[in-house]
């Protein structure tokens, strides 16, 4: 896993991913940082792969599975079953945009790089969906 980590993380730093890529990249590194029993790492990830909006119908079910996973094994209950709900029910995209950033109180992801045009709703929590140079910031117990 250590291995396939490396490799995804040096394929988004690369610059060269599409926005569908480096959602698909972000969901892939999500399910290796699960796997890794990283979850903060996991749910930032897969948090900013459903931002993003670009996967594919079961990629998005997917990636709501593998983010309940990281959130029960983080101790949030709540949000494990809302996940998992999302994935069984195919929840719609502009829903997921709304709410992927602000899943966990004091947890905040980032997504920075070029903004191709597209509005980014206010909230809370600091978003900006540009693309290729991307970076997840996590910050806990603020």
């Amino acid at each position: 896993y250590k291995g396939a980590l490396t490799t995804i993380t040096s394929a988004m730093n690369s610059g060269k991913l599409s926005d569908k890529e480096m959602a698909q990249a972000l969901y892939k590194r999500g399910i290796t940082n699960n796997a890794l029993k990283r979850y903060s790492a996991a749910i930032a990830d897969l948090t900013g792969a459903l931002f993003l909006g670009k996967l594919s119908k079961r990629e998005r079910q997917g990636a709501y599975r593998q983010r309940a996973v990281a959130y029960k094994a983080a101790g949030y209950g709540k949000l494990a079953n809302r996940d998992y709900a999302y994935a069984g029910g195919g929840m719609a995209r502009n829903r997921s945009n709304a709410r992927a950033a602000s899943a966990i109180p004091s947890f905040q992801t980032t997504v920075q790089g070029r903004n191709r045009g597209r509005r980014i709703p206010r909230s809370n929590t600091s978003r900006k969906a540009e693309i290729p140079s991307f970076s997840t910031s996590v910050v806990v117990g603020q």
